[in-house]
């Protein structure tokens, strides 16, 4: 072959190799009320999840919806900096967050859950990215955070971020992100898509208190191999001329 015909060989096969894997961006995947603004609450004031409500419901270890809580909250200035009013608290989305409590004298896990409107699909990556937060000013005891994707119809995690209170900072929302790629034969395939945030407390000392706003989902098609490889096979040839 001609080096003329070899570059134009490997200029096409990186065309078209590009192409195909360019054609693998994200999406997103709706989840209903995701910063917790569906509520309308005036400044410190917070309403508190005993079942489903606002598209979101109560999960927990415990049924005492008074001992351990989720709900949702206006946080004021004193609480989160840069909120109070109509303020966004810093790291956040809009007024409104959420937060999950496990009061004094008891321990175990509850969070916040929803079943979105899609289905796990073969061959793509699923990822959640929720904005994690911490009271300015506030005591922990041991309490860590979850971030989980669950296949909604066997309510099975099948991917979790989990962090400790020493990796968020006082006063502020953090990004925190966890990802699940759904292979052939996998059993979630047409399964429904959960999403779910939280907390643990192993001991029941102590009030524990953590926030979370502003959930993102996405699907993101994983590249066939073959298209790798005939991607690296124009590159090849591009390097060979």
């Amino acid at each position: 072959m001609s080096r003329r015909n070899l570059l134009c060989v490997g200029i096409a096969l990186v065309a078209v190799g590009s192409l195909l894997v360019g054609s693998a961006f994200a999406e997103s995947i709706p989840i209903t009320n995701a910063s917790f603004e569906d509520q309308v609450l005036a400044d410190g004031a917070y309403n508190q999840n005993t079942g489903t409500e606002y598209d979101w419901t109560r999960k927990s270890s415990s049924t005492s919806v008074f001992s351990l809580m989720v709900g949702v909250h206006n946080p004021p200035a004193t609480i989160y900096t840069n909120a109070g009013g109509s303020g966004t608290p810093l790291g956040g989305d809009g007024t409104n967050t959420c937060f999950s409590i496990i009061n004094n004298g008891y321990s175990g896990w509850v969070g916040a859950y929803q079943t979105t409107g899609s289905t796990f699909e073969a061959g793509y990556t699923y990822t959640l990215t929720a904005a994690v937060g911490i009271r300015l000013a506030s005591t922990h005891y041991g309490e860590t955070f979850f971030v989980r994707i669950i296949d909604a119809a066997t309510s099975t995690t099948l991917a979790e971020y989990s962090g400790t209170t020493g990796e968020l900072t006082l006063g502020r929302y953090v990004d925190k992100t966890v990802s699940y790629t759904v292979n052939a034969g996998d059993s979630a395939i047409g399964n429904g898509i959960g999403v779910m945030v939280g907390m643990n407390a192993p001991t029941t000392s102590g009030t524990k208190v953590i926030g979370f706003d502003n959930l993102r989902c996405s699907s993101e098609l994983v590249p066939e191999p073959s298209t790798l490889a005939l991607l690296a096979t124009g590159l090849i040839g591009l390097l060979c001329y």
